[in-house]
């Protein structure tokens, strides 16, 4: 380049020329600098994929644009990039389109748990349907870049590029259409997955029903979730979400806490639980509508979480009786010599529940179970001794 311009300026060149060939050059400098920089990098994170990219002649390389492979490599996808319409080399270009498009494909081919291996249990469905509607943006563009190019058009020295690319081109545009017809799926399904997140939770039960239904729907009709374990893993991650949910609403503070009455608990636990219930309406054993599915996947942790909800319902209305029926009992009694010895009772209870349940940072946490049904037997043995207590003060029985 530099050549070039000291020829170009010494036959042609005015002062104003020379300005101008000078900056030229000196851009051209710094291009030369960064892609070498790029490609280094390239080389040294990539090596296959650099071998594969570099051909069998270094002008291939050096056509390269590693910048733009390097960020291609990042995201995956082409963004709009028109096959051999930014490169002087047609062998550069083939090689960069085969390598764009098989790291689509190849990202496009992952398992849906690879896909969602960093994802929360919670986020999981929610991320699912967002997986798709981007694949089916991104397939599109590089679906729209790669629709000008028919086989035979480029590289003629390397027929086989033809049909590999061409390969990579159908597939590229099965992929899209399988993204466009889950994405239309999971449009619908979004706003459920983003409700069983951030909806009041006497709001979800209702949610769950039509939610089955969809997906119901989605098995019917879509050639990759009619199949037992991609459905099945959809559910498994369904389910998941909404036992994270319920952990996530009810804490050990509602009981040893709560509130004057504790009816938002009850509230909030009840419809917990109703959600649970009509989880087991996705599916049944003995149905010949879909499946069959991992009973165990399906159904373990919510049978659990929901066991857990009905004992955490039985001890809030047990400390409702006890702080507000029985209180004003007790305080409505004539005679007010009865007070301290009930409120030492009550004293002792908050101490046990305290001792078995203070360090507990999740209800539902299978680690915490023994100690639990310890908080739960003594929260019994006090209300049991409690209610005697007003009982004879009603019956106007000594107390000793």
């Amino acid at each position: 380049m530099d050549v070039a311009v000291a020829a170009y300026i010494e036959r042609y060149g005015t002062v104003e020329d020379i300005l101008v060939l000078d900056l030229v050059s000196c851009e051209w400098r710094r291009w030369a600098r960064d892609q070498l920089r790029w490609r280094t990098r390239f080389q040294r994170l990539y090596l296959e994929e650099f071998t594969f990219l570099a051909g069998e002649q270094d002008e291939a390389a050096d056509s390269q644009d590693w910048r733009l492979v390097c960020v291609q490599h990042d995201l995956g996808y082409a963004s709009g990039y028109h096959l051999g319409a930014f490169t002087a080399q047609d062998e550069a270009s083939m090689l960069r389109w085969l390598f764009v498009t098989r790291q689509a494909i190849n990202r496009m081919s992952r398992t849906m748990t690879d896909v969602l291996a960093t994802s929360p249990p919670e986020l999981m469905p929610l991320h699912e349907a967002t997986y798709w509607q981007r694949s089916e943006e991104h397939l599109k563009l590089l679906q729209d870049s790669l629709g000008g190019w028919t086989a035979g058009e480029s590289s003629a020295w390397h027929p086989e590029w033809n049909v590999k690319l061409a390969d990579h081109v159908q597939t590229i545009k099965k992929l899209h259409n399988q993204a466009q017809w889950n994405a239309k799926y999971f449009k619908v399904l979004e706003p459920p997955f983003q409700a069983i997140l951030a909806t009041d939770m006497t709001q979800i039960p209702f949610i769950v029903p039509p939610m089955i239904k969809t997906l119901k729907m989605m098995w019917s009709s879509s050639k990759y979730y009619k199949d037992c374990f991609k459905m099945g893993g959809l559910l498994c991650r369904i389910a998941q979400a909404l036992c994270v949910r319920v952990c996530r609403a009810i804490s050990i503070t509602a009981l040893l806490q709560g509130d004057d009455d504790f009816q938002d608990s009850i509230d909030v636990v009840e419809s917990a639980g109703v959600m649970l219930a009509r989880w087991h309406d996705v599916y049944d054993p003995s149905s010949t509508v879909w499946g069959p599915f991992d009973m165990y996947s399906l159904f373990h942790r919510v049978d659990s979480v929901a066991q857990r909800c009905s004992e955490v319902r039985s001890a809030l209305v047990l400390l409702r009786q006890v702080r507000t029926f029985m209180i004003d009992k007790v305080q409505n009694c004539d005679d007010g010599s009865h007070i301290d010895p009930f409120e030492r009772m009550l004293q002792d209870m908050d101490r046990d529940l305290h001792r078995h349940w203070g360090a507990i940072d999740d209800v539902f946490a299978e680690r915490h179970t023994a100690t639990w049904q310890h908080g739960m037997a003594a929260l019994r043995t006090h209300s049991d001794a409690l209610l005697q207590f007003v009982h004879r003060l009603q019956d106007k029985v000594p107390i000793y």
